[in-house]
């Protein structure tokens, strides 16, 4: 099972890198190293009263559009990031925790 999602990801680098032959081992061991690192979700459950400053913000650090930021924040609980390392994660709840919202931090 393993090394079906291991195939997987080093699938998708392949992918990514353009579908350019010789880069197997490379893409084999960069697989197995995302993976081994642990991945997180962070769950956004309260937009807190400053409302407009989270979705410009969320917007900024996500890259989503304007509408797709402010259902982030109207329909809560929300994931807003998912399967992130720990430090993106940790910065994403910082964030949100100077806005004055708050957020789980879940293993993914």
């Amino acid at each position: 099972m393993e090394q079906d999602r291991v195939s997987e990801c080093a699938y998708y680098l392949w992918l990514n890198r353009g579908r350019s032959h010789g880069g197997d081992v490379e893409d084999w061991l960069a697989a197995e190293r995302m993976l081994a690192t642990p991945r997180f979700d962070v769950v956004l459950t309260d937009a807190g009263e400053n409302k407009i400053a989270l979705v410009r913000d969320l917007r900024a650090v996500t890259g989503a559009s304007i509408k797709a930021a402010q259902k982030m924040v109207e329909a809560l609980p929300q994931t807003i990031g998912h399967g992130v390392t720990q430090r993106d994660a940790e910065r994403l709840l910082a964030t949100i925790h100077e806005l004055g919202g708050t957020a789980d931090l879940r293993r993914a």
